[in-house]
């Protein structure tokens, strides 16, 4: 029985082992610049616990381009233009937008966290305490998706490993 006990935490981690990003660490890469006339997008989710076996999806200008895995990252080249990052679960409610104008020859780092507030809810009311917490909140979705300073992405995303992104 004591072995029983002793082999669930061992169990649960492996469980989540397989749902985390396993390609090369973002700091192992080669420098990463935009392809020519084109901007640049990393977009990125830290690790953490809440929701950590969960891969949400995240869609660019309305095409699927990722399950991001948490502690995973992608890169992406788009064209300069107005772009909107969506992302959602298929059974939360809502879906998470973050709209930006993307210019030639610029990275943009984009990293998406959950929504506390609607994680809270979820947790306290389960799927009604979120569907509530979705028409009062002024964010939609169960995620935060924000543009963030080059400084403050170095230093979340060196340790984050690439997602196998397959659209």
């Amino acid at each position: 029985m004591n072995k029983t006990i002793l082999a669930l935490p061992v169990f649960f981690m492996l469980a989540l082992a397989g749902c985390t990003a396993s390609g090369p660490t973002y700091s192992s890469l080669p420098e990463q610049k935009p392809d020519k006339g084109m901007a640049q997008l990393v977009v990125y989710r830290p690790n953490g616990l809440a929701y950590a076996a969960r891969r949400p999806t995240v869609e660019i200008n309305s095409i699927k381009t990722c399950d991001l895995p948490a502690g995973g990252f992608f890169i992406k080249n788009v064209k300069p233009s107005e772009i909107t990052i969506t992302s959602s679960f298929w059974d939360a409610p809502g879906t998470s937008r973050f709209t930006t104008e993307a210019v030639s020859g610029k990275t943009y780092h984009i990293r998406i966290t959950l929504n506390n507030d609607k994680l809270g809810a979820g947790l306290v009311a389960g799927f009604i305490g979120t569907a509530v917490a979705e028409g009062v909140s002024e964010h939609s979705g169960p995620f935060n998706i924000e543009l963030v300073d080059d400084r403050t992405a170095y230093t979340e995303i060196n340790s984050l490993k690439m997602a196998d992104c397959k659209p």
